[in-house]
């Protein structure tokens, strides 16, 4: 019997990328394509980190994401090429 796939939330989905390197767009436009890591999950939002390479130091920034906001997220392997997971709703 062929093995069936379970579909994941858009929370458990971002528990799995939490940590990795992401290049994130939002529905509403703040970002296009933005380099950062998800760092923690919550009910309905989550945090989004960018480092800005400019500054010496690498300034952090955390950006809180609602669910309803995400328009693609592609993550990044090792070789820097990324896969784009489409999230529908």
């Amino acid at each position: 019997m062929p093995e069936v796939k379970k579909s994941l939330t858009i929370k458990e989905l971002l528990a799995k990328l939490s940590g990795r390197k992401v290049e994130l767009t939002t529905l509403d436009g703040r970002f296009k394509k933005e380099t950062g890591f998800i760092k923690d999950v919550f009910e309905d939002f989550f945090t989004f980190v960018t480092i800005d390479e400019k500054f010496a130091d690498r300034e952090v920034t955390r950006h809180w994401i609602p669910f309803s906001n995400i328009g693609t997220i592609s993550e990044y392997n090792k070789k820097g090429s990324g896969e784009k997971i489409e999230i529908e709703r």
